[in-house]
Order: structure tokens, then C-alpha cells, then sequence
């Protein structure tokens, strides 16, 4: 009953409006989580909630804090008019999935074949490399399997906050950042991101963080993880 507002509009008004006021915000933090991966769609879903085009960062306040995220009820100011609603995704007919799975059936063998030979030849060389080491117990032996494993669950991704940015004292072509991740300290993060993003767009911003890395010391500063970044297919301008 809660959720089917086309009835509560009818019995119950003041809870059909915190049932839509409730799921506009959770539309809302949706966009902000997803910006890093599909800032195009996060701009559209702000265009049509009619909110400002810098909200697409703002999970947290300018204090970064994120207890407004907790109460997505409080999002969208009462009476506010949303613009005009449209679809975000074009549904493809079963015909359309049957012609891009033509199109694309090739490239998909040709990758996961490069996939198999590099996953192979990683394992080669691993074995190849504990050949020249000393023997060890028979328990390490029945671990090693372990150790030839690839998979990108070792990969500690977040989307952090970058709280601060300015460019780093001591090299033209590196940036400082102080990124939120979730943790009780910030992290300070180095990165060579001068020539492809304005200084002013890296403030405030949403980005991906692989976090498990071994800090390392560049041009003086330490850094304790790696944003990653992508580019257009010249190298001028990332993203």
C-alpha cells in the first residue's frame, strides 16, 4: 500500500508526498553515485528532476558532510516542480539485440581469446619464477595455487569526494588531492592529471579510487591511492 502512490493520492496525501518525495531523492543520490561511470545519463536525470547541473556532485554538504544522503526525503524541497520527463534508455527489440550480437560476435571471441593467452602466459611466468626459488614446505605447496588466481575482486574501488585540490608545490604536471572515501581521515592522493583536467573541475568532484596500493612518495608528497581517469582517443582531454 506504501508504495502505490496512484492510491495514497487518493486516501492519504500527506504520505503519497513523502512516498514521492522519498523516491525523487533516491533518484537523486542514484545520479550522484553513478556520475563517475555515466556522467551523460547523471546530467540528464538532473535535467529532468530540474535541479542545478553542479548538484551532480553534492552527496555531501559543503562541510562533507553526508547525513543528508541518509534522509532522501529531504532532498527536494517541498513544492518544487520537476522538469519534463522522458526516457533514458532506448529499449532495443529482440531483432536490435540479435543484430548487435551479430555485429559484435567477433570482437567478444577475439577478446576473451586475448583474455585466455594473457591469463596464460601470466601463469607461465609465475611458474617459470618459482622454478628458480628455493623449495618450500609441503603446506606452502598446497597453497600456491592460490596465488596464480586473477581477479579484479583484489581491487579495492571506491567513489571518493574530492574534498581539496591545488597543484602540487614542487611539480608542474601533478595534482594534490584530499579525497573522502568513507574513512575517518581523508586521503591524500597524487596525480598527473595537469595537462588533461582543469584544476577547477577536479574541486568538489566524484571520482573513482582504487585504494589498495602501496603509498608512494612522489615529488616529496606521499600518496595513499590512485584515481583513475579515462581520455578521448588523442590524449587531450580526460575524463
Amino acid at each position: 500500500m506504501e508504495s502505490q502512490f496512484w492510491k495514497l493520492y487518493k486516501e492519504d496525501r500527506p504520505s503519497c508526498s513523502v512516498v514521492m518525495k522519498t523516491s525523487t531523492g533516491l533518484v537523486h543520490l542514484l545520479a550522484c553515485l553513478l556520475e563517475p561511470f555515466m556522467p551523460s545519463f547523471s546530467l540528464e536525470v538532473l535535467k529532468q528532476l530540474n535541479l542545478p547541473l553542479d548538484a551532480q556532485n553534492s552527496l555531501s554538504d559543503e562541510n562533507c558532510n553526508i547525513e543528508r544522503a541518509k534522509r532522501p526525503w529531504e532532498i527536494i524541497p517541498a513544492g518544487h516542480k520537476i522538469g519534463t520527463p522522458a526516457p533514458l534508455f532506448m529499449e532495443l527489440k529482440d531483432e536490435e539485440v540479435e543484430f548487435y550480437r551479430e555485429k559484435f560476435a567477433d570482437r567478444i571471441v577475439k577478446a576473451e581469446a586475448e583474455a585466455k593467452k594473457v591469463t596464460e602466459k601470466l601463469k607461465e611466468a609465475k611458474i617459470l619464477g618459482k622454478k628458480d626459488r628455493p623449495k618450500k614446505s609441503s603446506e606452502a605447496k598446497a597453497k600456491a595455487p592460490s596465488d596464480t588466481e586473477i581477479s579484479i575482486s583484489r581491487l579495492d574501488i571506491r567513489v571518493g569526494l574530492i574534498t581539496k585540490a591545488e597543484k602540487h608545490p614542487d611539480a608542474d604536471s601533478l595534482y594534490v588531492e584530499s579525497i573522502d572515501v568513507g574513512e575517518p581521515q581523508p586521503r591524500t592522493v597524487v596525480s598527473g592529471l595537469v595537462k588533461y583536467i582543469p584544476l577547477e573541475e577536479m574541486q568538489n568532484r566524484m571520482v573513482c579510487v582504487l585504494c589498495n596500493l602501496k603509498p608512494a612518495t612522489m615529488r616529496g608528497i606521499k600518496s595513499q591511492a590512485m584515481v583513475l581517469a579515462a581520455s578521448n582517443n588523442d590524449h587531450t582531454k580526460g575524463v
